[in-house]
């Protein structure tokens, strides 16, 4: 898999340095850096941007790195975003609750948005789980995409999917796979990719 890279700084966000990543078999990333971290991670419908661009991701060292470790996650590799700084000041705190239990959840597993309430100490809040998830600035950084509406597929092992090439085709919004702010078809890819 190749990552193609387009860097600028946006001069209206001071400080704030984007760049575009390409990559085979998913839609082009916007992948924005700002003083206080990463600010957004978010799929591209069409680029903006004519024809992929080569050479090295440019801007600060934050956004270097994360670019290394989309490049890896991409390609299959195990990665850890847990290092890098990440920018929810927009957040609200209910949504930090929220970010914070989808950062701690494994490559290879599922949970639900009833389960993440009853972490966070919401046990009836499902739907503002959802929204919240909805609101999800920073996917794959924050695996939104690891959170499904039921785990009736699981087949007796809460929360993991033992052959996901099988299972994540089998994953519906009827029979449990939930929404996605970046489409399901990208969401069934990249569980795919994490179970490859």
């Amino acid at each position: 898999m190749s990552v193609f890279r387009h860097h600028r700084e946006d001069s209206h966000l001071h400080g704030v340095n984007e760049t575009i990543l390409r990559t085979v078999g998913f839609p082009a990333l916007r992948v924005q850096a700002g003083p206080k971290g990463i600010r957004r991670v978010e799929f591209l419908k069409t680029s903006r941007h004519g024809s992929p661009c080569g050479g090295t991701a440019e801007g600060s060292a934050l956004l270097r790195k994360t670019v290394d470790l989309l490049n890896r996650y991409f390609r299959g590799r195990h990665v850890d975003f847990g290092s890098l700084d990440l920018d929810l000041s927009g957040a609200s705190s209910f949504q930090r609750r929220v970010y914070r239990v989808l950062k701690s959840m494994p490559r290879g597993e599922v949970r639900t948005y009833g389960w993440i309430a009853s972490r966070i100490g919401k046990p009836n809040a499902s739907r503002a789980v959802g929204r919240a998830l909805g609101a999800n600035p920073l996917p794959i950084l924050l695996p939104c995409h690891r959170v499904v509406a039921s785990l009736a597929f699981s087949r007796g092992h809460p929360g993991r999917i033992e052959t996901w090439q099988v299972r994540a085709s089998l994953l519906t919004p009827a029979n449990g796979l939930g929404g996605f702010s970046c489409g399901l078809d990208i969401k069934r890819r990249l569980l795919e990719l994490e179970g490859g």
